[in-house]
Formats: C-alpha cells, sequence, structure tokens
C-alpha cells in the first residue's frame, strides 16, 4: 500500500497501513462463549486450570458414622472434583449422574453442562436430559442427579452466571489483541513511522520521502 503524507505547516507524518488490514473484520470468533475463550485465551485457561487443581488436591477424609472409611466409588474423586469445577468456572453449573444397581448408589458420572437440559414439568419438579448429536437421554430426577450452580439473579434454575462469563469481554478483547498482533506479524509487520520537522517541506523532499 502507497504511503500516504500528512504535512501540516512543521509537521510530516508518513502513515503506511498494510493492505491486510483490510481482511481483519473485527470478529473473535474463537472466544465468542465461554467455553470457546476457556480453549482460545490462555490467560483464561491458566486461571482456570489453577483453581480447577488446587481444589482437587485439598485433603479429605470421608467418614461413616464414627469411622473413617474409603472413597466408595471407582470414580477418583480428585478427577471428578476437578471436572465439577471446571463445569462451574466455564458453564455456571455442574451436573453428576448417579448409576444406580437396585437401591444403592454404584458409580458417578460427571456430564458435560454443555450437552445438558435443565427444565421444570407441569408440577414443579426439575427435569434433566442430555443431548449429543441427534440423540436425547435421560429425563432424570433430581434423585438421580448431583446438581450444583454458581449464583444468579436472573434465573433460579438453570446455570448461573459462570465466572468465564463475567470475564468474557476482557477474554474476547485479549483473544482480538493476540489475533491482530499475529496477523501483522505473519503479513510484513510493518511499523508505523512518524517523522517530524520544525522546516518548511519541498516537493522534492516530500516525493523523496514517498519513495523511501
Amino acid at each position: 500500500m502507497k504511503p500516504t503524507i500528512y504535512s501540516d505547516d512543521s509537521v510530516k507524518a508518513i502513515v503506511s497501513v498494510p493492505g491486510w488490514v483490510n481482511s481483519l473484520d473485527g470478529s473473535n470468533k474463537g472466544a465468542d462463549t465461554p467455553s470457546g475463550a476457556f480453549g482460545a485465551v490462555p490467560i483464561l485457561y491458566r486461571a482456570v486450570n489453577l483453581r480447577c487443581q488446587s481444589l482437587s488436591v485439598v485433603p479429605y477424609v470421608i467418614h461413616s458414622g464414627d469411622n473413617e472409611v474409603e472413597w466408595p466409588f471407582e470414580e477418583d474423586l480428585s478427577e471428578l472434583m476437578y471436572m465439577m469445577e471446571l463445569a462451574l468456572m466455564i458453564s455456571g453449573v455442574c451436573y453428576v449422574l448417579k448409576i444406580r444397581e437396585g437401591l444403592l448408589i454404584q458409580k458417578l458420572k460427571w456430564m458435560n453442562p454443555t450437552t445438558m437440559k435443565w427444565e421444570r414439568n407441569r408440577d414443579g419438579e426439575n427435569v434433566y436430559t442430555q443431548k449429543i448429536g441427534d440423540k436425547t437421554y435421560g429425563p432424570w430426577s433430581d434423585d438421580e442427579m448431583l446438581v450444583m450452580r454458581q449464583p444468579s439473579m436472573a434465573s433460579d434454575i438453570g446455570p448461573g452466571l459462570a465466572p468465564a462469563q463475567v470475564a468474557a469481554n476482557a477474554a474476547r478483547m485479549r483473544f482480538s489483541m493476540d489475533e491482530f498482533t499475529a496477523a501483522f506479524f505473519e503479513h510484513g509487520a510493518q511499523p508505523l513511522t512518524l517523522l517530524t520537522t520544525t522546516a518548511k517541506i519541498k516537493d522534492d523532499e516530500r516525493d523523496r520521502t514517498e519513495r523511501y
């Protein structure tokens, strides 16, 4: 792109804008959702992981009555705590399905909150379903599903206000800055230049500067 020169008596500025700037539409599709921002913005990814990792390694003791017992499920509690906290940070809600054999709970299964739907039926009871592709699983009741949610002033059911959602604008800004910088250096990295002078600019000097 040909440089454009602006002169105002004693000031001469050379502004060179690379042509690739025109191809930037200002979109930040990689960070348009909390889960997208988690995978696209390093500082958000690191912050969420630090919290999840810290919580998952907190020491714990389980009691049955007065007796200390082992964790009764085959699922690793630390991993389960990590995934539950991850869901709360990104989606504002976490779901864990209680898998029973008879009356006893045998397994706990973490459910991806982005695939879950939380509704209430005509009787005011909570109903949970999961949709993966074209298939819908469930429904499950409160007795079958362990649910935790972040506080929300907008609704009493469904996902609460996720911390990643609160940080969404800052995450999108960070993502856009990184995208712009990457494209800038990828396409030549031409820095802007400002020249000043206290003297009048002659035509031949202006032409020579443009050619430079």
